[in-house]
């Protein structure tokens, strides 16, 4: 039910674009925070650095492959193609 009353709310569907970025990078990214903070001495910092950087890579990778691509997508599934000439 709450779903349906505040689904269309901005934030909602911001999180539901980078999902799935964020699934995709985000072991990467926990594996080269990991690797890089502790020569900083900045151990506690890795799980919150890994997430502001899963997400701000999530972003860019959402607008610069996934939103064109989609709009590509469906472009090409929603325009008509011209009939074809009977010979």
């Amino acid at each position: 039910v709450l779903f349906f009353a505040f689904g269309n709310q901005k934030m909602d569907r911001i999180i539901g674009e980078l999902s799935y970025p964020i699934y995709l990078l985000h072991m990467i990214v926990i594996d080269m925070i990991g690797f890089l903070l502790p020569r900083f001495g900045l151990v506690r910092e890795i799980g919150i650095i890994s997430a502001l950087v899963s997400i701000i890579l999530a972003a860019i990778l959402y607008r610069v492959f996934i939103a064109p691509l989609d709009k590509k997508r469906h472009i090409l599934t929603t325009t008509k193609l011209p009939a074809a000439a009977h010979a």
